[in-house]
């Protein structure tokens, strides 16, 4: 799982567990894009068009100061550059 903000700064990796869920801790109050991607390119995650192209598959969810949340997504096949 992958989450940038509204500033498309990278914020967050996490790794699914078997049962599917996933946590990223201490992202900042804001607007966020979240995204279950089937495999992660080596080397794309520091790459702005990369990001860029794994837009169309993201959840858009927000989060408060000090909030918790659950965020469902569906995995997303991002293609390797």
């Amino acid at each position: 799982m992958a989450t940038r903000d509204d500033q498309a700064a990278f914020a967050g990796l996490a790794r699914a567990s078997a049962a599917g869920t996933f946590t990223i801790s201490q992202l900042p109050p804001g607007e966020y894009l979240v995204v279950a991607l089937t495999s992660r390119p080596i080397g794309d995650w520091e790459d702005p068009a990369f990001l860029e192209s794994i837009v169309p598959g993201a959840t858009r969810t927000s989060i408060a100061e000090g909030e918790r949340k659950s965020v469902s997504v569906t995995t997303f096949s991002a293609k390797a550059r």
